[in-house]
């Protein structure tokens, strides 16, 4: 048996509903590409760079901190401006090293294309604000003892700004 939406609901409504449903499913596949576009991609030999601007040494299969020991834990590539300028959080550890525990530094390709460190900071969290200077998003710094810091690009790196919030 065959159901007749036209005998349900008049032809307008039927209409209507055939172009919400359309419009619902543009707007999913919009944010199924959204998302796919939302982490930018960086290639094996990038990260190879970004971990020699971050003074770490191959040794055979492995990336080795000035320690001598295993590093970085992981690398996690976000979107910094969100139009696919990748950052490179890479997390390190080594008992060596001024800090205890596991701690990220964010790396960013230079002008001149050379990845650079872009944040002065070794902490355990991150977080990206919706607000933006020079095009990239402010980061929120969270430390495991001590208040959240804000940190603003400033066309060159990140730096901290006290209390002002990124000059506002």
């Amino acid at each position: 048996m065959e159901f007749n939406w036209e005998k349900l609901m008049g032809q307008t409504e039927l209409r209507n509903l055939k172009v919400i449903g359309s419009a619902c499913l543009a707007g999913a596949l919009f944010a199924v590409q959204a998302s796919a576009a939302e982490t930018p991609k960086v290639s094996p030999a990038e990260m190879r760079a970004v971990y020699k601007a971050a003074d770490l040494a191959q040794k055979k299969d492995t990336w080795v901190n000035s320690c001598g020991e295993p590093a970085p834990d992981k690398a996690e590539v976000v979107d910094l401006n969100g139009k696919g300028k990748p950052g490179v959080f890479l997390y390190v550890t080594g008992s060596c090293l001024h800090w205890e525990g596991s701690h990220f530094k964010l790396y960013v390709k230079s002008k001149d294309g050379r990845w650079m460190d872009a944040l002065g900071v070794a902490a355990q969290k991150y977080k990206l604000l919706p607000a933006k200077h020079y095009g990239h998003f402010d980061l929120q710094v969270l430390y495991e003892n001590a208040p959240a810091t804000i940190y603003c690009w400033n066309g060159q790196r990140y730096v901290f700004e006290s209390l002002k919030r990124c000059g506002r």
